[in-house]
C-alpha cells in the first residue's frame, strides 16, 4: 500500500526527468504449469496447438483454452483460426469469466458451433472489472471453414473466455492513478490486463492516457490533455527505464502539467516488474521536470491505528483502556447522544448522526450544525472538502449535502432498483461514494463517482456501479479501508455475522465475522478494521477467529484520515 511519505519519494527523482518508483512487494516468480491452478500467483500457461483431424468442437475447445495465454499476442490462438480471420480477431476487446464448469457446446447446420456459458464477471476493452449483474446464460455463436482438410474458426466473437481460477493466475491488477479535481489527491482506476510483459507497460500508459473509466469520469481529472497519444505503438524499457514518447499535443502544456502526467506514469507503472524509472519526452525529446507542482500530492490517506469510540460517555481514540478526546469535538458529540460519527482527516470536523437528526460539528464553531432532520435518517459521512452527506433509508435518491459555509444542497444518486438505503460511506480522497443499497434481489454493494467544481463543491454524482450483493441475511454498516477496498459487515441467517471485503474493480473475500456484530470501523494497521458488537464488545481477526480489544463500547466512528 503506497502512502502519502512514498510519493514523496518519488517526486525526488522527477527534477531529473525520471520518477523513481516505490515498489510495495517483491517481483513474484513465473510458476509452472502445474501451479496454474494453485494461487500461487501469475503463471504461464502453456497451450496445445490444434491437432489434426479434430472435430469443430474439439477445435472451439482448443481455441477457447489456447486464448487463456497471451504470450506472442496469442499465437497458439490464433493457430485455431481461419488463415483470414487471424489477424482480424481482437483478443483485446474484452473478457468474460465464468467458472468453465458449466460450458455447453450444440452444433448449428454443418459450419457452426454454439457456446453456452454463464458469466461471472467481465472485463472490457479498457480493462476495467464488474460483476455479472445476472446469472442468466449468454451464448456465442463460432463459424467454421476447412483449410487444408482441417477444421478453423472462420469467425468468432472478439475478446477471450477464462475460468474463474484461473482469471487471477492470467490477468493482472494494476492501478492506473488519476487527480482529484483539486489535484490534492492521486486516486486510483483499477484495471485488469493479461501477463504480458513485452506488452503491459504498453497497453497501461495507452489507458492511461485515454483517461479514467467512464462511471469517473468528472471525478477524477487527468494531466494528460485532450487528444495526448503515444507516439509509437510500444514503450520501451531499457535498464528498468521505461521511455514514454508522447505527441506535440501533449507537450503544449506548462511545466505543472508535466510533472503531474509524469507522477500518473510512475505510479501507474509501479506494478510493473522490471520498471524502476520513467522518462518522459515530446516528440522525441526529452522533458525536464519540476516537482513543485506535485509535491503535496496526498495518496491512499492513513487512518489512527488507534480505534475512534464513544466508551463511557467519552468520544475520542482509543488509547489503552481510556479515551483520548478531540479538542473542541468530543464535548459537541456527546451532547448530541451520538449513534453513528465521522471524524475528518484534520480532527477539526466531523458529521454526527443523534438525537434531532444528522448534524455538523465544527471545532471553531459553538454550536453543531443541523444537515438534515427528516426522519429515518441514516449514518451521515463526510468528505475532505467539509461537506456533510446525509440520507435517509425511505428516500434512498436524494442526499442533502452540508457545506462549510452552511449553504444546504440536495444531490440525485442514481443507484440502480434502490429500494431503500442502508449506509453511504464516502472514500477518504473525497472521489466516490460508497453504499450499501437495499433492492428487491438482496442488498448491494455500489459506488458512483462525486463530481466537483474546481472548488471543491459536489456538483453530482455519477451512474454507479454495482460490486454485486453482500452475502448473508441482513446487511449492517459499511467502511472504506483504503483507497480501493470497502469492507460491510452482515447477519447471516443463522444468527451470525460475515465481513465481505470488496475490491474496487476487482472481486471480494468474504470471512466470518464475531458473534453480535453490529457495526464496523477501520483502524490504520492489518487488518484494517474493527468490528463493534451489539453488546458493546470491541473485536478484531486474529488467527481463524475474533479477539476482544475492549468491553463497555457504545459506538465506532469512521475516520477520513489523521492528522
Amino acid at each position: 500500500m503506497l502512502r502519502a511519505s512514498v510519493i514523496a519519494m518519488a517526486l525526488v527523482a522527477l527534477v531529473a526527468g525520471c520518477a523513481q518508483i516505490p515498489r510495495t512487494s517483491a517481483v513474484k516468480e513465473v510458476g509452472s504449469i502445474s501451479e496454474q491452478d494453485s494461487g500461487l500467483g501469475q503463471v504461464d500457461f502453456l497451450p496445445s496447438a490444434p491437432q489434426n483431424g479434430a472435430t469443430q468442437e474439439e477445435i472451439l475447445k482448443g481455441f477457447i483454452q489456447a486464448a487463456v495465454s497471451p504470450q506472442s499476442d496469442y499465437g497458439v490462438a490464433r493457430e485455431f483460426l481461419a488463415t483470414g480471420f487471424r489477424s482480424k480477431w481482437n483478443p483485446d476487446a474484452s473478457v468474460t469469466v465464468d467458472t468453465g464448469s458449466e460450458r455447453e457446446y450444440s452444433a448449428e447446420g454443418t459450419d457452426k458451433q454454439l457456446l453456452t456459458l454463464t458469466p461471472e464477471a467481465f472485463v472490457d476493452a479498457g480493462g476495467s472489472y464488474r460483476t455479472a449483474e445476472s446469472s442468466t446464460d449468454i451464448q456465442q455463436q463460432y463459424s467454421f471453414v476447412k483449410q487444408g482438410g482441417q477444421w478453423r474458426i472462420s469467425k468468432a466473437p472478439n475478446g477471450v473466455i477464462i475460468d474463474s481460477s484461473r482469471f487471477p493466475n492470467v490477468f493482472e491488477a494494476h492501478s492506473l492513478y488519476f487527480f482529484s479535481p483539486d489535484f490534492n489527491y492521486l486516486v486510483p482506476d483499477q484495471r485488469w490486463f493479461p501477463n504480458a510483459p513485452a506488452s503491459l507497460q504498453t497497453r497501461i500508459v495507452k489507458e492511461l492516457v485515454a483517461g479514467p473509466a467512464k462511471w469517473l469520469a468528472g471525478a477524477y481529472v487527468t494531466a494528460f490533455p485532450q487528444g495526448s497519444q503515444l507516439t509509437s505503438d510500444s514503450v520501451t524499457v531499457t535498464g528498468g527505464q521505461a521511455d514514454v514518447d508522447l505527441n506535440s499535443t501533449a507537450g503544449a502544456v506548462d511545466a505543472s502539467t508535466v510533472a503531474r502526467m509524469q507522477l500518473q506514469l510512475s505510479q501507474s507503472l509501479a506494478s510493473v516488474a522490471g520498471i524502476t524509472d520513467v522518462r518522459i519526452s515530446i516528440e522525441g525529446v526529452p522533458r525536464q521536470v519540476s516537482n513543485d507542482a506535485a509535491s503535496q500530492v496526498i495518496q491512499d490517506p492513513s487512518v489512527d491505528t488507534n480505534a475512534l469510540v464513544e466508551r463511557a460517555g467519552k468520544f475520542g481514540l482509543l488509547s489503552g483502556s481510556n479515551v483520548t478526546e478531540i479538542p473542541g469535538i468530543s464535548s459537541m458529540v456527546e451532547a448530541l447522544k451520538p449513534r453513528a460519527v465521522t471524524l475528518s482527516a484534520d480532527h477539526r470536523t466531523a458529521v454526527v448522526s443523534g438525537d434531532g437528526g444528522n448534524w455538523l460539528v465544527d471545532a471553531s464553531a459553538d454550536q453543531p450544525r443541523h444537515i438534515d432532520a427528516r426522519p429515518g435518517v441514516i449514518a451521515p459521512t463526510l468528505d475532505p472538502a467539509g461537506y456533510g452527506w446525509s440520507a435517509t433509508s425511505s428516500d434512498p435518491r436524494d442526499l442533502v449535502v452540508l457545506g462549510p459555509s452552511g449553504t444546504v444542497e440536495t444531490l440525485t444518486a442514481g443507484w440502480a432498483d434502490a429500494r431503500s438505503l442502508l449506509a453511504i460511506s464516502m472514500s477518504r480522497d473525497g472521489t466516490r461514494l460508497a453504499a450499501l443499497v437495499h433492492t428487491d434481489e438482496g442488498t448491494d454493494i455500489m459506488v458512483a463517482g462525486v463530481v466537483r467544481s474546481s472548488s471543491g463543491k459536489p456538483t453530482s454524482i455519477s451512474s454507479p456501479i454495482d460490486l454485486g450483493q453482500v452475502p448473508g441475511g441482513t446487511a449492517l454498516s459499511l467502511t472504506w479501508l483504503d483507497e480501493l477496498t470497502v469492507a460491510a459487515l452482515a447477519s447471516t441467517s443463522h444468527g451470525d455475522t460475515s465481513v465481505d471485503v470488496q475490491t474496487i474493480g476487482g472481486g471480494s473475500d468474504v470471512q466470518p465475522g464475531p458473534s453480535k456484530g453490529a457495526s464496523i470501523g477501520p483502524v490504520g494497521a492489518a487488518p484494517y478494521y474493527w468490528v463493534l458488537t451489539s453488546d458493546g464488545s470491541l473485536q478484531w481477526p486474529r488467527g481463524a477467529g475474533w479477539q476482544q480489544r475492549i468491553d463497555n463500547v457504545q459506538l465506532i466512528g469512521q475516520q477520513q484520515g489523521k492528522p
